[in-house]
């Protein structure tokens, strides 16, 4: 017999992947943003930036708050949202974002341009001189992609 609360202490994100395997109600880039915070949670990153602050993007954000990693940023391209701030984080347009901060992790919240956000994000942390890990979800293979270079 197993004591109550067990699983959910080796495997903090068991009972939200329970419910989104679960749920004809969850949304299917719920289970990508899991899949994109189980990854960075497995490596180590403590603190992250996210590329998109729009549906997806705050969902990424609530499930890596969830797990206990910040949130320093987001970054969007919608001028209209820049110096706002969701949760008191505030949303910044990538080429500030890359030399303004110290965090190099990146998770792309954002599952519709996600080839072009990456090769942009890359292009800017590239001319930035910046080492950088960034997490996207590759929604043809169904998979997280993990680039890095340091």
């Amino acid at each position: 017999m197993w004591p109550a609360g067990t699983v959910v202490v080796k495997d903090a994100r068991f009972l939200i992947r329970k419910y989104l395997k679960q749920s004809t109600k969850a949304k299917k880039y719920e289970s990508a943003a899991l899949d994109l915070v189980d990854a960075a949670a497995e490596n180590g990153h403590d603190r992250v930036i996210i590329y998109g602050a729009g549906e997806a993007g705050q969902k990424v954000y609530a499930l890596l708050k969830s797990v206990g990693i910040q949130t320093v940023c987001f970054i969007d391209r919608n001028e209209a949202l820049h110096s706002s701030f969701i949760d008191g984080v505030p949303i910044e347009p990538l080429e500030n974002a890359s030399r303004k901060y110290k965090e190099n992790t990146f998770v792309i919240g954002s599952f519709s341009f996600m080839y072009e956000i990456l090769a942009t994000l890359e292009s800017e942390l590239e001319s930035a001189g910046k080492p950088y890990c960034i997490y996207a979800y590759d929604s043809i293979n169904e998979s997280v992609t993990h680039k890095y270079k340091y």
